[in-house]
């Protein structure tokens, strides 16, 4: 099933992937069209329920990285730190934030549980995470992790599903690849039909240019690394080097510098 399928079906869920699989891609697309299901061009799929059958929860994204172990966020202060101002979390009424989370209106996403010493990790983030879960139960519940960073079986006691990301196949590197193209057209105000037209051409040079690599083949079936090929492609004017360290050093520099 989809990420967006299984986060619908479980109340709590691990998402396991490699780095560039796409989980704080998700994570982010999450949020928004969570937010904001009214605008025009959301999957209205990703409206969630909450406990009393109402439309709309309200997602709550918080980044392991941006957290102090030795200081975590009581409920009040989640929002303070999901949003980083608190001149913002400051308007909300008193008490606001725990009558979400009794209610189970929240969607509480956690996203990078391995960016943290691991003895940190076990003897302060995930009591944290456990102390909150077992207050706001009716809440729903989104982490993620590298494979390396999260023991196996830490939450199977709150009941959290462990869900692996799965790698591109390609059918969606055809798709993706397409998307990346048209993005790039659109973004110089090219025609939308055209631009569309335009990308699946492209994704097609694309996609045969290295049909006989199978380095480049297994690279593609990641997001980020994909994205780094198209962007190799393009400014380097439809070529993608045989060479694979040559590669790897336009992908890198074509990240860090376009």
């Amino acid at each position: 099933m989809t990420a967006l399928q299984q986060v619908k079906a479980h109340a709590r869920n691990m998402l396991i992937g490699a780095p560039g699989s796409g989980k704080s891609t998700f994570f982010e697309w999450l949020q928004l069209t969570t937010a904001f299901p009214e605008v025009k061009g959301t999957n209205p799929e990703a409206i969630f329920l909450d406990t009393r059958g109402v439309q709309q929860v309200i997602p709550l994204l918080l980044r392991v990285r941006q957290l102090n172990a030795d200081s975590l966020p009581n409920i009040r202060q989640l929002v303070e730190n999901a949003i980083a101002s608190q001149d913002v979390a400051a308007l909300m009424p008193a008490g606001w934030m725990q009558r979400q989370m009794t209610q189970g209106r929240i969607l509480f996403m956690l996203d990078g549980v391995d960016e943290i010493a691991p003895e940190k990790r076990d003897s302060q983030l995930l009591p944290w995470l456990k102390d909150i879960v077992e207050t706001y139960p009716d809440c729903r519940y989104l982490l993620s992790s590298r494979p390396t960073g999260y023991p196996e079986g830490a939450l199977n006691a709150l009941g959290f599903a462990e869900c692996d990301l799965l790698e591109f196949d390609e059918e969606r590197i055809r798709i993706y690849t397409t998307n990346w193209h048209t993005a790039i057209r659109l973004a110089r105000n090219e025609p939308k039909d055209e631009s569309r037209a335009k990308g699946e051409e492209e994704a097609k040079r694309v996609i045969a240019s290295f049909e006989t690599n199978p380095y480049i083949q297994d690279l593609a079936k990641n997001p980020l690394m994909l994205s780094a090929i198209c962007l190799v492609y393009e400014f380097e004017g439809g070529q993608l080097p045989e060479d694979r360290a040559k590669l790897y050093q336009l992908c890198v520099e074509g990240l860090l510098h376009n």
